[in-house]
């Protein structure tokens, strides 16, 4: 994994995307249909603020289909504002990356720890996935963190929005229709609602 990491982000460096700056990761995240990690019961008051124009990379993992990695673009632009660079490339995943290589189970922990640079990078996959103590989840990533991994699904859009949204600070919502709640499917709204919005200077 720091062998593509390393390819990686050399060559967003060279292509000025990326500051190497070592950022640290608070607590781990994950989201089954989400489930928070055992460590974040603390109360966040650690906000960052949300910068419309901020640069974001979007990586394929294995398979994925470019057309997904697009419609990712497409979902980041226009609800964060952000300017989305897609990787040239897939990157395979190799055996390291696995947390049960049998069953083609990838180890989101593994992206999280790797990940030393200073910019937001999301890697989608269409493999099964696993995120510290939980056996499935759809997307991973740490508070206030850099590095997320999201499984293609039909609720990737809104995936994508809540894994941003713990990078910004955002703990899970007790309001059953803002993208940050869990369990929620049929209640999301796909937006923030306003408390959230205010912690992080969402317009």
């Amino acid at each position: 994994m720091k062998n593509i990491l390393t390819i990686l982000l050399t060559t967003l460096i060279l292509f000025g995307c990326v500051k190497t700056q070592h950022i640290e990761n608070h607590v781990g995240m994950c989201d089954p249909i989400s489930h928070i990690h055992d460590n974040q019961e603390v109360i966040n008051n650690n906000y960052l603020t949300h910068h419309p124009g901020d640069t974001i990379t979007l990586v394929g993992l294995d398979d994925i289909s470019r057309n997904v990695l697009y419609e990712a673009k497409q979902t980041l632009e226009k609800f964060y504002k952000y300017k989305v660079m897609v990787f040239e490339n897939n990157i395979d995943l190799s055996k390291k990356e696995y947390y049960d290589y049998k069953n083609q189970i990838v180890d989101c922990d593994y992206f999280v720890r790797n990940n030393e640079f200073g910019k937001k990078i999301i890697f989608i996959t269409t493999k099964s996935m696993r995120g510290d103590k939980t056996p499935s989840v759809r997307g991973y990533t740490t508070l206030n963190g850099n590095t997320i991994i999201v499984k293609y699904t039909q609720y990737m859009s809104t995936t994508l929005k809540h894994e941003v949204g713990h990078t910004l600070g955002l703990l899970h919502c007790d309001n059953i229709s803002c993208v940050m709640a869990i369990y929620n499917d049929e209640y999301d709204s796909g937006n923030f609602c306003q408390s959230c919005k205010l912690k992080i200077k969402f317009n």
